[in-house]
């Protein structure tokens, strides 16, 4: 979520639903985002996070 704000992303709704068949605590998060940037910027940056698989 900082990685979206700090390039002047708002967050306008956030949906967080645990993986099915999985007992640990990875999760599907869904951000919605408003904001008048590259919204390609954001997720690109969220490939460098160790504990996001995938985007």
């Amino acid at each position: 979520m900082r990685a979206c704000t700090r390039r002047g992303f708002r967050i306008v709704r956030v949906t967080a639903e645990r993986l099915p068949g999985r007992t640990d605590d990875a999760a599907r998060v869904l951000l919605r985002l408003e904001g008048t940037e590259d919204p390609s910027r954001p997720a690109s940056g969220l490939f460098l996070d160790d504990g996001v698989p995938g985007v």
